[in-house]
């Protein structure tokens, strides 16, 4: 702080008596304690050039006695005055007088320290919108929940709705079918080391009406020429090719392995479980028909059971499709025969018999 001036006043008004007392420094004498004011400065209420207010204290003894503090100080020539007045205390300046200013500790703790009041309300702000964003998330949480809960049991209602349709289809292909391991009695024409062996003598078989199919066992194609429902009759079957002419011919069983089939629709699968006893039906009619010329009674009686199982619906499945041609075509030549007696149609029905027994080996 600046030294005091000489000259400087202090001023004190008691029971509005004005007192004015002079302290000049002499020289020699103590200095002046740099805490203590050297510089007049008056408050104001009214003073329009102020920068800074200062709080305001006012005390009061008694209704009758009141004084005002000034203390003089000048700052590079601006004063500013300092007022404090009792109950009915008033002012000395006429002119100032009537004028009041309100001073609010808002207003001044607002200017005088304006980057606090930003820090709080930045906080206050960040707080709330963290504290928004978690409450929606939560309540989101929550609320998602119940909702993954009704959607499958949606899916559940139109599933029940449009269910009876693709159930049916999905049941239906997914059908299997299974038939358990069965004796065959086939009549064997030779045994070849290439396919190609083997469909030459066929040819030569063909060429004097003697069915024949081949057949890959274990890597070796057998060549096979009849088939009967039993040794006996398979025996008495390749005597009846030798005497036609075909040489190195014997009956022996043959066995067939358990087949299953997946996929299949309730009719095909009915048909292909009843696949064994129709190849019995027709392996007996076409071999006793080819020793006796005459289709044995017990096989007479199955044919129309035979054709049932036959017709009984259209197949769509390849594998029961080509089953179910070569068996149909081996009834109907039995058919014929029975009409014709044509000797031609039970050698065609053999064949076709043969060929079921082919393919039912691929399988």
């Amino acid at each position: 702080m600046d030294k005091p001036k000489k000259g400087s006043t202090i001023t004190i008004k008691i029971n509005e008596n004005h007192k004015a007392y002079q302290d000049e420094l002499r020289k020699g004498g103590l200095k002046p304690m740099k805490t203590t004011a050297s510089k007049i400065v008056e408050w104001p209420q009214t003073d329009k050039k102020d920068d800074h207010l200062l709080e305001t204290a006012a005390a009061h003894e008694s209704e009758d006695e009141s004084f005002d503090w000034i203390i003089p100080e000048s700052l590079e020539n601006d004063r500013e005055k300092f007022h404090a007045t009792g109950g009915k205390g008033k002012s000395n300046d006429p002119k100032k007088a009537g004028v009041k200013k309100t001073v609010s500790f808002s207003s001044y703790y607002k200017k005088k320290n304006g980057r606090p009041l930003r820090t709080i309300f930045i906080t206050a702000l960040l707080a709330v919108l963290i504290g928004s964003t978690i409450g929606i998330f939560m309540l989101k949480l929550l609320n998602g929940q119940p909702a993954e809960k009704v959607v499958p049991q949606q899916n559940a209602v139109d599933e029940a709705q449009s269910g009876p349709k693709k159930t049916n289809k999905t049941t239906a292909k997914t059908t299997a079918a299974a038939n358990k391991q069965q004796t065959i009695f086939v009549i064997q024409g030779g045994v070849f080391a290439s396919k190609t062996g083997a469909e030459e003598t066929s040819q030569q078989l063909a060429s004097i009406d003697i069915p024949s199919q081949s057949i890959d066992l274990d890597g070796k194609f057998y060549l096979f020429l009849g088939l009967a429902d039993s040794i006996e009759n398979a025996k008495s079957l390749g005597a009846h090719y030798k005497a036609n002419g075909v040489a190195d011919v014997f009956a022996k069983p043959l066995l067939l392995d358990a087949k299953n089939i997946t996929g299949l629709t309730k009719t095909e699968k009915n048909f292909f479980e009843s696949v064994p006893s129709i190849y019995q039906t027709l392996s007996l009619a076409t071999s006793s028909a080819l020793l006796t010329n005459e289709i044995p009674p017990e096989s007479a009686g199955k044919l129309a059971d035979v054709k049932k199982q036959l017709k009984a619906a259209d197949m769509n499945n390849e594998k029961i499709k080509k089953i179910n041609q070569e068996l149909t075509a081996a009834y109907e030549k039995v058919k014929q025969y029975e009409t014709a007696k044509d000797e031609k149609n039970l050698t065609d029905a053999q064949q076709h018999l043969l060929n079921f027994v082919a393919y039912y080996f691929s399988l």
